[in-house]
């Protein structure tokens, strides 16, 4: 597509960046499998690819020019002229220096590129070392001591954060540890919401009036500078658009594992849930769903609420210790139908966001947490492992779809019905062969679970097996029982199904397996005409050894071979011929093969 499109110009710029960072999975073999669709683009492509020093790629690709990309002194010093512009008590500083030496500017910025060595991210951070310091001769011994390693320039900006003011160290670590360990990258509205209520405390949520809450809002965060200023630079935001859509990353890529590192950040995961927790569940006391005008209100309001509703069960699930507290505001969030369900409709998986009545059990099996539905059954709460949804699904649905094995396990043990069908007709079986599901599929079957109910469509799971071409799933029916040779309305057996998606070796299953081979469906399909129709020369020599007849007609009286010779099977008519078919039959215009052919 992007070829056919590019001959609309003349020359077509490619820009590729980070490619050092391309997942190169071992099964897709991702970063050659691209590399190699980029060699063979049109001629007029002009390709430019960043990547960090030592890549492999260079051993896949041929780059025509190299260019290395370094911080180089102009580039600093437009920095760094900049920055003293925009700090005036450190320009006052660097300004006494001056006094004294006029060349006093100019030795910083070389102490600064000397240690540098070329990144631009420790000349940034040395800028915003030095520019902590209060006097001259403060700023003398710093400059003396500058680091050429970013992790001990990331040391020193840790150290320089516990030297904060209790509540800017407090927002920093709370800051770090957001922007290091989310499960997505943050907007600064986000970020800046998620610490707010993290500082906060639990008792201000709530006021004297019961169900009337005092969450933070987007109209009392702290602000974008003060977060900056208290991360002592570790942390910067993409320039471009508002704040509830620039997002903030670190500095540099190197500082997470660093971070990582640190005892005080870990730690701040734990609160995460938490976090989450309250903002879904003090966010709103309405007891009505919201309309969508409302609802995007509601998430400007509140701009952490869409990435909590998408990851606050992730967040549970990681926690090798949930606080009792954590555990009833998870469920009371999870069993209250109109938070649980406005939250739902901020996500982005559209197989969630439309879903209504959803209970507490579909959306701990959506994120696998059987520790909460046993905590909530402990507890006295009831939980229903059979509700349904608007579209029918259970749980047991949800866990299978969302491949939750452990939660599945729970539920088929918990007495869940494993044959309750959604709206489409498909039960947890279905579903699970769809999707090739074979542990699942294991588990039903071994549960008896019904093979031979119908979905919607007229599958029975059997025929969706076949006809997606999931041979070891087709086995397993088969060898469970399941009904070789039933087929739907239309006369379409697993066969069938094998056959017109041309699956070879479930096809040669089904035959060995005994399945009917000769009994047409609808529209007078055998297998073997349609064999001779579609050129699948393998199906017909099958076919041939089980001395299946090569010279059955239609109402039309064509003959496989008839068919193969309108459809111009060359390799198909030799195949029959050598089989023994007669090349004389004539259909009931009294037309022969070779009539056909001419």
């Amino acid at each position: 597509m992007v070829a056919s499109q590019a001959e609309l110009y003349s020359t077509v710029y490619l820009v590729v960046d980070a490619l050092d960072e391309c997942l190169d999975s071992p099964v897709e073999n991702t970063l050659a499998t691209f590399l190699r669709r980029c060699q063979d683009l049109p001629k007029n492509f002009r390709m430019i690819f960043t990547s960090r020093p030592g890549s492999h790629f260079y051993r896949m690709i041929s780059p025509e020019h190299k260019c290395e990309v370094k911080a180089d002194e102009a580039d600093v010093k437009a920095y760094f002229d900049k920055f003293i512009e925009n700090h005036y008590d450190f320009q006052k500083v660097v300004e006494n220096g001056c006094i004294a030496d006029p060349s006093f500017r100019d030795r910083i910025l070389a102490a600064i590129m000397k240690k540098s060595q070329g990144m631009f991210l420790l000349a940034h951070l040395h800028i915003e070392s030095l520019a902590s310091t209060l006097s001259l001769v403060e700023l003398i011994n710093k400059l003396s001591h500058l680091s050429a390693s970013p992790q001990e320039v990331y040391y020193q900006a840790m150290e320089r954060i516990k030297t904060n003011s209790v509540s800017r160290r407090i927002l920093a670590i709370h800051a770090l540890s957001w922007v290091v360990c989310a499960k997505r990258v943050l907007t600064v509205d986000e970020l800046l919401h998620a610490v707010a209520i993290r500082s906060a405390p639990p008792s201000s949520f709530t006021d004297n009036e019961p169900g009337k809450y005092l969450l933070p809002t987007s109209s009392n965060m702290c602000t974008e500078e003060v977060l900056l200023s208290a991360c002592i630079g570790l942390i910067v935001v993409v320039p471009g658009g508002p704040s509830s859509e620039r997002t903030v990353r670190l500095a540099h890529a190197t500082a997470a594992e660093f971070l990582l590192a640190q005892e005080i950040i870990r730690d701040e995961q734990a609160t995460f849930l938490e976090t989450s927790l309250n903002c879904l569940y003090y966010a709103s006391s309405r007891r009505s769903c919201y309309s969508e005008e409302e609802l995007n209100k509601h998430c400007k309001m509140y701009p952490l609420f869409r990435y909590a509703a998408a990851h606050w069960g992730l967040h549970f699930s990681e926690l090798p210790k949930v606080k009792g507290s954590s555990y009833k505001l998870a469920w009371d969030f999870a069993s209250d139908q109109v938070k649980l369900g406005n939250a739902l409709r901020t996500m982005t998986d559209p197989s969630i966001s439309h879903q209504t009545n959803v209970s507490g059990g579909h959306v701990s099996a959506y994120f696998g947490l059987e520790n909460l539905v046993r905590r909530a059954m402990s507890k006295a709460n009831n939980v229903d492992f059979n509700a349904r949804t608007k579209s029918g699904d259970t749980p047991l649905h949800w866990a299978v779809a969302h491949d939750q094995q452990g939660f599945a396990s729970f539920l088929i043990n918990a007495g869940a019905d494993l044959n309750i069908q959604n709206t489409n007709g498909k039960t947890v079986l279905h579903m699970a062969t769809a999707m090739d599901h074979r542990h699942f599929i294991k588990i039903l079957i071994e549960e008896r679970a019904d093979l031979e109910l119908e979905d919607s469509e007229g599958y029975t799971c059997l025929r969706w097996a076949a006809r997606y071409g999931y041979q070891r799933t087709v086995n397993t029916l088969l060898e469970a029982g399941a009904k070789i040779s039933a087929s739907d309305k239309d006369g379409y057996t697993a066969l069938r199904w094998a056959a017109r998606e041309g699956y070879k070796s479930i096809v040669k299953t089904l035959i060995d397996r005994g399945s009917s081979i000769e009994s047409p469906g609808s529209e007078e399909w055998t297998l073997m005409r349609w064999a001779a129709q579609e050129g699948q020369d393998y199906i017909i020599s099958r076919l041939a050894k089980r001395a299946v007849s090569l010279d059955d007609s239609d109402s039309e009286g064509l003959t496989a071979l008839s068919w193969a010779v309108k459809y111009k099977r060359e390799m198909t008519v030799w195949q029959l011929i050598k089989d023994g078919a007669d090349v004389n039959k004539p259909d009931k215009k009294g037309n022969r093969p070779l009539h056909l052919a001419v």
